[in-house]
C-alpha cells in the first residue's frame, strides 16, 4: 500500500549537450528583459561558453548584470550582491546560476535575498530568527559538476568557517530552480579530482535518501533511478572524463539526488557535512566520499541485517557484502581530513554539533566521533 506523502516543487528539465546554447531564446520566450548572472571564479568565464553567451544576450538586448563566488557562499556575499542588483540593476528579471553546487546555492539565495528585507544570516536555518517569505525571483540552473543536486532541490547553503562558525540552509518550497539545464557539455572540463568528490556526493545524497526514515514510494523510485544511473556512469567518468554520454548520465542522477534530498531528507553524513563545512574549509563532496563508507559500514553491523542497503548495493552493481569495500575504493584518492588542518581534538568538538538527521540508526556522539577519526589520517 501507499503511505502518507507529499512531494515538492519539481523544476522543469532540459537534458541536452550544448543545451547553454538555448538559454538566450529560453529568457526572450519567457519574457525577461534583464538577468543576473551567478558564475564560479575562473573556468567557466574563461571558456567560449561565456564569450557566445554574453554575446548572444547582448544581441537579443536581454540587460545582464554578473557576479562570481569562490568557494561556498557567504551571507556577506549574498547581501553585497542582492545590494548592487537593487542598485544597479533593480528591474532584473531572473536569476541564472552557471556552476557547481557552491555557484548555484549562492543564485537561489541571491534570488531570494533580492526580495527580502534584512539581512540573508536572518532568515537562515539556526541562525536567524525570521523565517523566510518565499519570495524569490525565477532561478535557471546550469550545473558544470554533477553532485548536490542543488539545482533540484529547495534549500541554499551559506557558510561562515571558523570555530565558531557555520554552515546552514536558505529554505522555502519557492527556492527551487524554475528550470534546470543538463548541459553535458560544461562537464567535460571538470577534473578528476571535482568530478570523483562531486559524484561521491550525488551517491551518498541517493543512498542517505533511499534509506531515510522519510523516505516513500515516490522518492525510492527516484532514488533507485539515481543509484542505477551512477553505478554506471560514476565509474566511466573517473575512467574517462571526455565521456560524454557517462557525464550527462551523472547529471541526470545529480539532479535526481536533488530530488530525493528534498523529499525524504538525509541521513549522518550530511548531519556531520554541516557542522565539519562550518568549522573549517573543506568540499562538501570531500566529506560525503570520506564518510558515506564508515556510516554504511556501521548501518550494516546494527541488527535487522541489511534491509533497504541490498537493494541499494544491488542498484549500484554489487553485492551488500562488498558495497562498502566498493564505497572506500572510490573514495580512497579523496584527501583526508588532516589535510585541512584538522586534529584528533577537533573531533569531539565537531561530533556535538553533528545530528543523524533521517538516518535509520541514531549514532552517538563517541560514534559519530570515531567515524571522523577514522577518515582523519
Amino acid at each position: 500500500m501507499i503511505g502518507e506523502f507529499a512531494v515538492s516543487r519539481i523544476p522543469r528539465l532540459i537534458v541536452k549537450d550544448g543545451g547553454l546554447a538555448s538559454i538566450p531564446e529560453l529568457l526572450v520566450t519567457e519574457g525577461v528583459r534583464t538577468v543576473a548572472i551567478v558564475t564560479g571564479g575562473r573556468s567557466f568565464r574563461a571558456s567560449v561558453h561565456w564569450e557566445r553567451l554574453e554575446r548572444e544576450l547582448h544581441e537579443r538586448t536581454i540587460g545582464l548584470t554578473t557576479f562570481s563566488v569562490s568557494g561556498e557562499p557567504s551571507p556577506s556575499q549574498i547581501d553585497g550582491m542582492a545590494m548592487a542588483i537593487r542598485r544597479d540593476a533593480p528591474e532584473t528579471g531572473t536569476i541564472l546560476a552557471i556552476g557547481g553546487g557552491s555557484v548555484i546555492d549562492a543564485g537561489k539565495a541571491l534570488a531570494a535575498a533580492v526580495t527580502m528585507e534584512g539581512g540573508v544570516v536572518d532568515y537562515l536555518e539556526g541562525v536567524g530568527t525570521r523565517n523566510p517569505p518565499g519570495t524569490s525571483l525565477p532561478v535557471i540552473a546550469v550545473p558544470t559538476t554533477a553532485g548536490t543536486g542543488s539545482e533540484a532541490s529547495r534549500n541554499a547553503v551559506l557558510s561562515s568557517p571558523s570555530v565558531d562558525g557555520f554552515k546552514k540552509s536558505l529554505r522555502h518550497e519557492n527556492f527551487v530552480p524554475r528550470i534546470v539545464v543538463l548541459d553535458a557539455e560544461l562537464h567535460l572540463s571538470c577534473p578528476e579530482s571535482v568530478t570523483r568528490a562531486s559524484g561521491l556526493d550525488a551517491i551518498t545524497q541517493l543512498l542517505e535518501a533511499y534509506v531515510s526514515t522519510g523516505a516513500s514510494r515516490m522518492t525510492d523510485m527516484v532514488a533507485v533511478d539515481g543509484l542505477r544511473t551512477a553505478g554506471v556512469a560514476y565509474p566511466r567518468v573517473l575512467a574517462d572524463g571526455s565521456d560524454i554520454a557517462a557525464r550527462r548520465a551523472m547529471a541526470y542522477a545529480s539532479y535526481l539526488g536533488g530530488i530525493a534530498l528534498a523529499n525524504a531528507g538525509l541521513g549522518v553524513v550530511h548531519g556531520i557535512a554541516s557542522p565539519l563545512g562550518g568549522y573549517t574549509q573543506i568540499p562538501h563532496g570531500v566529506v560525503c566520499g570520506l564518510l558515506v563508507p564508515e556510516s554504511t559500514e556501521r548501518e550494516l553491523q546494527q541488527p535487522g541485517g541489511p534491509g533497504k542497503y541490498a537493494a541499494a548495493a544491488d542498484a549500484l552493481g554489487t553485492e551488500v557484502s562488498r558495497l562498502v569495500d566498493l564505497l572506500r575504493e572510490w573514495a580512497a584518492p579523496i584527501p583526508r581530513l588532516s589535510e585541512f588542518g584538522l586534529t584528533g581534538d577537533d573531533l569531539p568538538v565537531i561530533a556535538a554539533k553533528c545530528s543523524n538527521k533521517n538516518q535509520p540508526t541514531q549514532f552517538t556522539v563517541d560514534q559519530i566521533t570515531a567515524m571522523l577519526r577514522a577518515v582523519l589520517d
